[in-house]
C-alpha cells in the first residue's frame, strides 16, 4: 500500500507504533490515517510524481499550511514533518465528517469567510511568497491557450466517442465562448481582458466541500492545498459552482455569489468576469473529466485505489464531460445568472 521507506520515515517521525487506514484519495495523492497506540492520530500523505507535471505539490501544500499556522490560521491541517526526497508528509489528523451531502447555509458562510481571510492575508508574507495557483490564468489569451493546449493532448486517442465530443461540441463551443467573453470583458479590461494584480486573491485552487472536514464543534477545516496560490476570484467561484461533487441548491449558490461580490467589491471586477468566463471554466472541467484518456490517466486511478474496469471509467468520464458541456450550453443559451448554472 505504501513504500517501505515511507513507512520507516513515518515510524521514526511519529516515534510510536501505529496502524494505517487508507482514506479516500485527495487529488493526485494517497492519503492514510495513522493511529498510534497512545491515541495520537496523524495523516500520512504520499504525493505522486505525475508524468509531464513538474509542479512540486508537496512543497506548495506543506509550505502553505506552515505559513497559515504561523499567521494564526488553524483552519487547515497542522503540518508535522515532510520528506521531500520520499515525497511524503505528516499532518495532525482532523477528526470530523464530510459535509458534501448535508450542506447548510452556515457551511457556505464559513467558506466565504475563509476566502475573505485568504484575500486579506494576500497583503502579508503569505501573499509575497505565493506563486500563481495551478491553472490560474489572468488574461483571456492565456485562458484560451491553456484550453487549446490541453484539448490538443486528447487528439491522438483512437476512441471515436471522444473525437465526436471534441470535434462536434467542444471545439465550436470554445470559439463561441471566447468571442462572448471578449465582447463582455474587453470594454472593461482592455483587449487582453487582463485581471489586474489588485483584483486577484489567494486560493487553494481546488476549493469546495469535497475538500473540507467539519469538526465535531461545527468548524470547517480546509484540505488539499497542493495547487495553492494566486488566482482569479471568478475562477474560484466558477469551480465552486461547477464542481461535480457539489450539490448546492440555487439559494445556497446565490448566497455564495452575493457574498463574493461583497468580498471583491472592485467594479468592474468579479461579477463581470464570472459571467464572461464561466463557460470557459466549464470547458476546462470537460477536459479534466477526459484526462483519463491521456497516458497515465488510468494509472493515476489505480494509484488512488480505484479498481473499476478501465472501460467503465472511460464511459463514466465521457458521460460527465457531455453533461458538463450540456450544462454550460444551457447557461449560455438561456442567459441565466451564474448561480443558476
Amino acid at each position: 500500500m505504501v513504500d517501505g521507506a515511507v513507512l520507516n520515515w513515518a515510524t521514526r517521525t511519529i516515534g510510536s507504533p501505529y496502524s494505517l487506514e487508507l482514506l479516500e484519495g485527495v487529488g493526485n495523492s494517497r492519503v492514510l490515517k495513522a493511529t498510534c497506540l497512545d491515541g495520537r492520530t496523524f495523516t500520512l500523505k504520499v504525493y505522486r510524481n505525475l508524468p509531464g507535471d513538474s509542479r512540486d505539490r508537496l512543497t506548495v501544500e506543506y509550505g502553505a499550511f506552515e505559513r497559515l499556522w504561523v499567521a494564526g490560521v488553524e483552519l487547515v491541517p497542522r503540518p508535522v514533518a515532510a520528506n521531500r526526497e520520499l515525497g511524503c508528509a505528516l499532518y495532525c489528523f482532523v477528526e470530523g465528517c464530510k459535509v458534501e451531502n448535508c450542506i447548510e447555509p452556515s457551511d457556505v458562510e464559513q467558506f466565504c469567510s475563509f476566502l475573505r481571510l485568504l484575500k486579506n492575508l494576500g497583503v502579508g508574507p503569505l501573499g509575497h511568497e505565493a506563486g500563481p495557483a495551478s491553472e490560474a490564468f489572468f488574461s483571456l489569451p492565456d485562458i484560451a491557450a491553456n484550453l487549446r493546449c490541453r484539448r490538443s493532448r486528447l487528439s491522438h486517442h483512437p476512441e471515436k466517442r471522444l473525437a465526436d465530443l471534441l470535434v462536434g461540441s467542444f471545439d465550436p463551443a470554445l470559439e463561441r465562448y471566447l468571442v462572448r467573453a471578449e465582447e463582455l470583458l474587453a470594454p472593461h479590461f482592455g483587449l487582453q481582458c487582463l485581471l489586474p494584480y489588485h483584483g486577484r486573491t489567494l486560493s487553494p485552487s481546488d476549493f469546495g466541500f469535497h475538500n473540507a472536514i467539519k469538526r465535531p464543534d461545527g468548524v470547517l477545516v480546509f484540505l488539499d492545498f497542493e495547487y495553492f496560490g494566486w488566482d482569479d476570484p471568478a475562477k474560484v467561484a466558477a469551480d465552486f459552482l461547477l464542481h461535480p461533487r457539489m450539490d448546492l441548491s440555487e439559494s445556497l449558490k446565490g448566497g455564495f455569489v452575493d457574498t463574493l461580490e461583497k468580498i471583491f467589491p472592485e467594479r468592474p471586477g468579479f461579477p463581470e468576469r464570472l459571467d464572461a468566463l464561466l463557460p470557459l471554466f466549464g470547458l476546462a472541467w470537460c477536459i479534466i473529466f477526459l484526462n483519463v484518456f491521456l497516458p497515465g490517466g488510468i494509472d493515476r486511478r489505480r494509484f488512488l485505489g480505484d479498481t473499476t474496469p478501465e472501460a467503465d471509467i472511460l464511459d463514466t468520464q465521457l458521460l460527465k464531460a457531455r453533461e458538463m458541456y450540456s450544462r454550460i450550453e444551457h447557461f449560455v443559451r438561456s442567459g441565466l445568472p451564474p448561480h443558476m448554472v
